[in-house]
């Protein structure tokens, strides 16, 4: 069987037709012609199949994340690479979330984020996705201290992070939360992860304090989980040379 109305449809118009997003023309040509409705209809088992793979749909903003960051365990990362080879609408937001994290800490404005990827953000379960705060312009010194970085999330909390050199290349990271509800941090599992693997862990201590020993110098993923199942995520922290 071929299309009877040549040229047949492309993937990115099959997948136009699936998100409901098509053309009146589209739409009249899976109608006259059954070659392309066999396999429009093929593309949307492929999409259920990926979708229950991932155990409930499309991927969570966290998930799409740590994917561009190459944060994810290699599994994860062929399971998510797959369900966007098949899902427009994610492939749209992965690249929406790439601008949001590749924004340089020394911009004065924030890239603008859409408000579909707004509230995917705020419908991940329990999860709130902190952001660095850019630093203030501070004189060069030689061997001058640029200070703690602080992130905040999306309900307002603040955590400070201070790095310090540790050994060799290595760096020890103390940090604090910042909240009003500060009870609710309080025995919190604070994980770093670099290139998809632990490499360190802690506990908040009664104050809100925690220390991360070990930790190497370049991109890691910081998530911090409360016992009632809240977490802070921070995707991406560029920690400086041990000797900086």
């Amino acid at each position: 069987m071929a299309c009877c109305l040549p040229p047949p449809l492309t993937d990115d118009q099959l997948s136009m037709l699936i998100d409901g997003v098509a053309d009146p023309e589209l739409e009249a040509h899976v109608a006259r012609c059954a070659f392309c409705a066999t396999r429009l209809e093929q593309a949307r088992a492929v999409e259920r199949f990926v979708h229950a793979t991932l155990q409930g749909g499309c991927p969570s903003p966290q998930q799409l994340g740590e994917y561009h960051l190459r944060l994810l365990a290699a599994d994860e990362e062929r399971r998510v690479r797959t369900h966007l080879e098949q899902c427009a609408a994610c492939r749209a937001e992965l690249e929406e979330l790439q601008l949001f994290l590749v924004a340089e800490p020394g911009r004065s404005s924030p890239i603008a984020v859409s408000s579909t990827l707004e509230q995917r953000l705020r419908r991940a379960a329990g999860e709130l996705l902190a952001r660095l705060v850019p630093r203030a312009p501070v004189l060069a010194l030689r061997g001058a201290d640029a200070g703690p970085l602080l992130a905040e999330a999306e309900d307002g909390t603040t955590i400070v992070l201070d790095p310090h050199a540790h050994e060799g290349e290595h760096l020890t990271l103390n940090g604090q939360i910042i909240a009003a509800g500060r009870a609710t941090w309080r025995g919190a599992l604070v994980e770093a992860r670099h290139a998809g693997m632990l490499i360190a862990a802690t506990s908040v201590d009664d104050l809100g304090c925690f220390c991360l020993v070990r930790v190497p110098q370049g991109t890691i993923g910081l998530r911090i989980s409360a016992p009632d199942g809240r977490a802070i995520v921070l995707p991406a922290i560029d920690l400086p040379p041990a000797d900086a």
